[in-house]
């Protein structure tokens, strides 16, 4: 996610890639896990952080 933060504060390639694509494609699949239905509440907790921050990098912020 840092890699994307850099990459928006900068416009500039991490390593000489773009990670956004990459970030919204976990962002997706953490979502359809959620979806399944198949986590105990701590593993849900534990998704909708990482989506939550995936959102907020995405974002710039």
């Amino acid at each position: 996610m840092d890699a994307v933060r850099n990459e928006l504060k900068t416009g500039l390639p991490t390593n000489g890639k773009f990670h956004t694509q990459k970030l919204n494609d976990y962002s997706n699949a953490l979502q359809r896990r959620l979806r399944a239905g198949d986590l105990n509440d701590y593993d849900k907790s534990v998704v909708n952080s990482l989506i939550e921050d995936i959102n907020k990098a995405l974002s710039g912020k």
